[in-house]
């Protein structure tokens, strides 16, 4: 079948002049919303205001910083792929997203029990992390994003809590994984025909861009295992998915912990005991290579679907 697109839609360099007019169009018209919205929710000065919050802030203060997050988020990581999307997807988009077909029940269920078990090791590798020093300026970037965390896991009802879970849960899951799987990660599979490079460089960028350096190093895994769920199953739904698991699952369990009066908090938890850490990952080392050994098809249909650029 003969494509009707010009070849110029098939360059890198259109690719990355459309998502960088796409990041910049999206960072005017969010500059505008927020000038809007802010004095409705009683804000005058964004910045003070959210370095403000803390765990001890009013409900509706707290509420008010997770409208601005959700609203920032939308333009931060939905719309620039949205633009892009209708820029350079133009023809057969979902195909080319990889939303066009869902994976298995068993690679749904192996992608999801797999974030899960890697929930352990990402929290050790994270407290790993943490001991690495770093410059005053981070410290503060740090201090800042711990208090505001803390403050999103303040949630006294359950409708905060399904507040909290489409903040901080399903934005995030469609956004980030739309962005970073669905447009970078096939970007950078043309630019390197790799598709390990293109995924671990994603995830790179995916956790480079969250300004958190503290937990760099464990976004930087989750990210590729988000990258390796897209390659093994050959599906966007599987990442996002998975995503959006691993983030609202940390909101759940933590309202009910607070519900069930326990002295556990996740904010204040530092890894779990080695026995868990070891267990979790013998078993997520198995399920990567049940991964590797039954979805050689679905690699093959990625490679070749991302291959279509490229010719």
């Amino acid at each position: 079948m003969i494509s009707n697109e010009s070849p110029l839609r098939k360059t890198l360099l259109f690719d990355w002049f459309i998502l960088s007019f796409s990041f910049l169009l999206s960072f005017v018209l969010g500059a505008l919303v927020m000038n809007a919205l802010t004095p409705q929710l009683g804000i005058d000065d964004l910045n003070g205001y959210v370095s403000s919050i803390s765990a001890t802030s009013s409900m509706q203060e707290i509420n008010a910083v997770r409208i601005i997050q959700m609203v920032s988020h939308i333009f931060t990581f939905w719309l620039p792929s949205l633009f892009f999307i209708g820029f350079v997807y133009k023809v057969r988009p979902f195909k080319r997203l990889f939303l066009n077909r869902l994976a298995s029940p068993k690679f749904i269920l192996l992608g999801i029990l797999l974030i899960i078990l890697a929930f352990p090791a990402i929290q050790l590798i994270y407290y790993w992390n943490r001991l690495i020093p770093l410059p005053e300026s981070f410290q503060l970037m740090e201090l800042g994003s711990k208090k505001l965390f803390e403050a999103f896991l303040v949630m006294d009802s359950p409708s905060i809590l399904w507040f909290n879970v489409l903040v901080v849960g399903v934005i995030p899951a469609i956004g980030e994984e739309l962005l970073f799987r669905g447009v970078l990660q096939r970007i950078f599979y043309k630019t390197f025909s790799n598709p390990h490079l293109a995924i671990w460089v994603t995830a790179f960028l995916f956790s480079a861009i969250h300004m958190q350096f503290a937990g760099f190093f464990p976004r930087l895994i989750l990210g590729a295992l988000l990258g390796y769920l897209l390659y093994w199953t050959g599906s966007l739904w599987v990442p996002i998915l998975a995503h959006f698991v691993n983030n609202a699952g940390q909101v759940i369990t933590q309202y009910f912990l607070v519900q069930s009066d326990s002295s556990t908090h996740l904010e204040n938890m530092d890894y779990f005991p080695w026995y868990v850490n070891i267990l979790t990952i013998i078993i997520s080392g198995l399920i990567i290579y049940l991964f590797q050994k039954q979805s050689k098809e679905n690699q093959l249909y990625y490679e070749q679907e991302v291959g279509s650029d490229i010719q």
